[in-house]
C-alpha cells in the first residue's frame, strides 16, 4: 500500500497515456475502417503478403500498429509496476489490461491475415478493446485515491496523532512519546 501511496501519480499517468493512445487507435482505426481504399491484387496473396500489402500500403495502417505496438509496451510496465505496489487490485487490474491488450492485438493481427473478412475477429478485437479502456480507468480511479495529500484518502500518522491530541484523546505525554517513536 505503501508503494501504491507513492506511485499513485505514476500509474495514472501510465493509465492515461494509455488512454490515450488509445483515442489516437480507434481514430485511426475508423479512419482505415470508413476511408482505406480497397486492397485490389490480380494475385491471391497469402495472409502474411497480404499484410504487409496492407501495412506498406497505407500509412494509417502502419501508424495502427505502431501504436498498438506503443499500448502493449505501457501494458508491460504497468504490470511491472504493479508487482512493486503490491497491492492486489492494482496487479490484478494492470495483468487484466495486459491480457485485454494482448487478446486486441492478437485479434488484430489475425483479422489482418484474414484478409480483413472474419467479423469475429473484429468484434473480439472491439471487445478487448472497450475491456483495456475500462481498465485504465479502473486503474486511474484506484490509484488516484492514494495520492498523498489528497484529502480524506491515505494517512499521516502525525496528524492523526495531533488530531487524537486536539479532541483530548491521548495526552501531552502520549502524544510526545510517539512522536518521538515515529522520530517526527
Amino acid at each position: 500500500m505503501d508503494m501504491l501511496k507513492n506511485n499513485g501519480k505514476l500509474f495514472t499517468a501510465l493509465a492515461m497515456t494509455q488512454l490515450l493512445f488509445l483515442s489516437v487507435q480507434f481514430i485511426v482505426g475508423m479512419w482505415i475502417n470508413l476511408f482505406a481504399p480497397a486492397i485490389n491484387t490480380t494475385l491471391t496473396p497469402s495472409p502474411m503478403q497480404f499484410m504487409m500489402l496492407v501495412v506498406f500500403s497505407e500509412p494509417e495502417a502502419m501508424t495502427h500498429m505502431i501504436v498498438g505496438i506503443m499500448i502493449g509496451i505501457l501494458a508491460l510496465i504497468m504490470i511491472a509496476f504493479s508487482l512493486f505496489s503490491g497491492e492486489a487490485k492494482i496487479i490484478i487490474l494492470s495483468f487484466a489490461d495486459g491480457i485485454l491488450t494482448l487478446v486486441a492485438g492478437i485479434s488484430g493481427m489475425l483479422f489482418l491475415f484474414s484478409y480483413m473478412s472474419n467479423n469475429f475477429l473484429s468484434f473480439s478485437m472491439s471487445i478487448a478493446f472497450v475491456g483495456v479502456i475500462l481498465t485504465d480507468f479502473s486503474i486511474v480511479y484506484y490509484s488516484s485515491r492514494y495520492n498523498p495529500g489528497k484529502s480524506g484518502y491515505g494517512f499521516d500518522p502525525l496528524s492523526i496523532m495531533k488530531n487524537g491530541y486536539a479532541k483530548g484523546e491521548i495526552s501531552k505525554e502520549e502524544y510526545d512519546r510517539m512522536r518521538e517513536d515515529l522520530g517526527k
